[in-house]
């Protein structure tokens, strides 16, 4: 009997040391973490909206952090002044976002998401030329992504607020769409 309860025990302890490792594990990443907080928190917008905002938060602060390194490891003046533009605005909106989510109790990544700091880590080894080159490439997608995801948040939204803040940002990402379109075009 005593054997028998040891061996449970034993199990149960196993079973939890394996959960806490996986829970550690998923919480590493700012961006699940923030998705495993809205599926567990009452806040006051569907699931797809803060996803969006969750989405639109990640690429705000990937947009602000490329920018920085834009900065220092950029050759030419229009992708340095571009990467200024991108940290002013991004920030901005981020700031916006940042309220919008808290008035309706959605919470947000405090930090990029693995994918997108890998991204950013393998752009730091980048200089000159070369990165002039992939931050401009990476500029466009990323920009045809976003405002796509903008433009299908400012008509589909379920929340007023979420739709109103899409499409009030929409413009200023459609500028900087085109601005990175233009560089390309020019490089």
């Amino acid at each position: 009997m005593k054997k028998n309860i040891l061996i449970t025990l034993m199990i149960a302890g196993s079973l939890s040391i394996f959960a806490c490792n996986n829970a550690a594990k998923t919480e590493t990443d700012s961006v699940e973490a923030a998705e495993d907080s809205n599926e567990n928190v009452n806040n006051d917008v569907k699931e797809d909206d803060s996803d969006f905002m969750i989405a639109a938060a990640n690429g705000g602060m990937m947009e602000v952090e490329a920018g920085k390194i834009a900065q220092s490891n950029a050759a030419a003046s229009n992708v340095k002044t571009f990467g200024s533009q991108m940290i002013a605005d991004h920030n901005k909106a981020g700031e916006e976002l940042k309220a919008l989510a808290a008035s309706k109790n959605v919470v947000l990544p405090e930090t990029p998401g693995e994918d997108v700091q890998g991204h950013l880590n393998e752009m730091k080894g980048l200089k000159g030329i070369e990165f002039d080159k992939h931050y401009v490439d990476m500029m466009v997608s990323d920009h045809d992504k976003t405002v796509s995801m903008f433009e299908e948040a400012a008509k589909d939204a379920k929340d007023a607020d979420v739709r109103t803040w899409a499409a009030k940002t929409l413009p200023t990402l459609k500028g900087h769409q085109a601005a990175a379109k233009a560089m390309k075009e020019r490089m």
